[in-house]
């Protein structure tokens, strides 16, 4: 008896979708691909494969060629709120924020019992900046499935946007403790007890992760944490692991630079900067770092043309136009370095820093009474170490 060809072919398509599926669960991204196309040949409008198949483009970030197989399948099913979603991910992948509120929208709406619907909602109004909705939506999808990781995950990240920082770090430890698998809590504590002033618990954390999965990026990031901590040797360690497993961006190579420049070792603190600046040219900060590398062994002529070069990038920045006030006084330039010093000033008015600096430069054009009056300032702002140096140079002063 002969098989009905409508079953024999969706035994075919069935086989298709498990070849692909088995080299999808593989990371056989390629061939799971080749599989899904030819199942979509076969049943072009079937919306598994339609979804499925555009979720593994996005897997090798190739959204927008995903895009249009999601809406293909919204066409054909507009009521169904998982592909709502699938598309709300592409669109959120693409940048297209306010697209992609509106489709997670749509599928809260069809299915209002779904956490992961209102949790979608809560990402992409994080994204737009909307924090408020963002942490009230949030909620809503605990409320829905209070043991959700993800949940307590994404109120942690907009408790951190809002620098609510002690709740957002409660919020991923309890993420944490839901799925201890899930490593991305972890990570994210750990940025949070760094950014409390509580490194060497971060860097137990991201030790801990580490011994798990050798991942880059958490090395760079143990490194940040390892150089803010004073910890320049094994800062360095970091970011070079970092470096051997494959991470080239201009952040590595510049925090590689400031490492070095601690260690005092200058020429190979230049050639990361020279490396980042290959892969960002216009990182006004990395143009500012060189130049202090080369103000760190007297070259004051070439750190100012690189602190310029930071101001021509980022003239909104009181830290480069305080950098060439600082340059250009130790080069006797002392009405530029005013110049200069009150232009940073007009930006940041409220930094210790600039004003003590203003005060040296005074005092260097004989402007004894201006010079004291900035010190003085100096002393009233938060800055430590620039109030320190206010009061030396104010006591100096008589």
């Amino acid at each position: 008896m002969r098989r009905p060809k409508a079953a024999s072919a969706r035994r075919a398509i069935a086989l298709l979708l498990r070849s692909a599926r088995r080299e999808r669960d593989q990371g056989r991204f390629d061939a799971a691909l080749a599989w899904y196309q030819r199942a979509l040949e076969r049943a072009p409008d079937d919306t598994d494969i339609l979804c499925e198949t555009a979720e593994m483009l996005c897997d090798v970030d190739r959204e927008a060629e995903a895009l249009p197989l999601a809406e293909r399948a919204r066409a054909l099913a507009p009521t169904d709120p998982g592909i709502q979603n699938t598309l709300g991910n592409i669109l959120r992948e693409l940048g297209q924020a306010d697209a992609a509120l509106a489709a997670y929208r749509r599928a809260a709406e069809l299915d209002g019992r779904e956490a992961i619907y209102r949790l979608n909602i809560a990402l992409a109004l994080r994204d737009r900046g909307d924090l408020e909705q963002a942490h009230a939506y949030a909620l809503e999808a605990l409320r829905l499935n209070p043991a959700h990781a993800g949940c307590q995950y994404e109120l942690g990240a907009v408790c951190e946007a809002r620098e609510q920082l002690e709740l957002a770090l409660a919020h991923y430890q309890e993420a944490r403790r839901l799925d201890p698998a899930w490593t991305l809590p972890r990570s994210a504590a750990a940025s949070v007890l760094a950014e409390l002033g509580r490194p060497e618990e971060a860097i137990a954390l991201y030790r801990q992760f580490l011994a798990q999965d050798d991942d880059p990026e958490e090395w760079y990031n143990l490194g940040v944490t390892l150089e803010d901590a004073q910890q320049h040797r094994e800062a360095l360690e970091a970011y070079d692991r970092a470096a051997s497993l494959g991470l080239d961006d201009c952040d590595l190579w510049s925090g590689r630079g400031i490492t070095l420049d601690h260690l005092g070792h200058f020429p190979e603190a230049r050639d990361s900067y020279e490396r980042a600046l290959e892969r960002d040219p216009n990182s006004a900060m990395v143009w500012h770092n060189l130049g202090v590398s080369h103000a760190l062994e007297g070259d004051i002529q070439t750190a100012l043309d690189h602190y310029r070069r930071a101001a021509e990038i980022n003239p909104e920045s009181a830290l480069y136009h305080t950098a060439l006030g600082k340059a250009r006084r130790a080069l006797d330039d002392l009405q530029g370095a005013q110049a200069s010093l009150e232009r940073a000033i007009e930006l940041a008015g409220d930094d210790g820093d600039v004003w003590y600096e203003m005060g040296a430069t005074r005092e260097a054009l004989g402007d004894l009474d201006g010079a004291r009056l900035a010190w003085k300032r100096a002393t009233e702002l938060s800055d430590p170490d620039a109030a320190e140096l206010a009061r030396e140079a104010l006591l100096a002063s008589g």
